[in-house]
């Protein structure tokens, strides 16, 4: 929650991996939030909550919260294009890729990120 009588400044990242040397770096420079984009897709379910549990988890040995993740959005598209169905128009495809997404923030969901 934000507190206008003592602000603080919130030190997140984008652009690195939960692997060891990764977050040591992370945690020696004050960085206490990310985002995560290193988990394995799959075209049919999505992520497995397993996964991003065990990532979050691992994080957190680090004083690191992992806070969100990553739609790997440019992976959607079943016919390999970086543009999803759903943003070119095509609905019935869309639709799939659509239900995917719902899959996959469930299960970030059921991992424990908000």
């Amino acid at each position: 929650m934000w507190d206008t009588q003592n602000p603080q400044m919130h030190v997140g990242t984008q652009r690195f991996t939960t692997s060891d040397e990764h977050l040591e770096f992370l945690a020696r420079h004050g960085v206490h939030n990310m985002s995560v984009s290193d988990l394995t897709f799959d075209r049919d379910r999505g992520w497995d909550a397993a996964e991003i549990a065990q990532k979050r988890e691992k994080c957190a040995r680090y004083g690191i919260d992992m806070e969100m993740v990553e739609l790997p959005t440019p992976r959607l598209n079943v016919d390999g294009a970086q543009v999803p169905h759903y943003m070119r128009g095509d609905w019935e495809k869309g639709e799939r890729e659509i239900a995917l997404v719902c899959k996959m923030v469930r299960a970030a969901a059921d991992a424990g990120v908000p």
